[in-house]
């Protein structure tokens, strides 16, 4: 069964897991009192991210980003080169 999130939940698993691997691992501890500007920064470049493959699955909906990549890119730019 497929199931789908609300673009809400999907926000609150990309702050959880920024927040959550931050505190872990000790990101940004090299901005000393500016440590929470390069979360933020790191958290704004991923929901962009997030935002442009959620909007391409709008555009593929039956397609994975491997198989949406020649679509996209177009027979010049294709990675395949069927080499024999």
């Amino acid at each position: 069964m497929k199931q789908k999130i609300s673009r809400l939940q999907l926000f609150y698993v990309v702050t959880g897991f920024e927040f959550g691997t931050s505190m872990l691992f000790g990101l940004g501890t090299e901005a000393k009192q500016d440590a929470w500007l390069a979360i933020v920064i790191g958290m704004i470049s991923c929901l962009i991210l997030m935002g442009v493959f959620m909007q391409l699955s709008l555009y593929y909906p039956n397609d994975t980003l491997v198989s949406m990549l020649p679509k996209i890119i177009g027979k010049y730019l294709n990675f395949n080169t069927n080499l024999k």
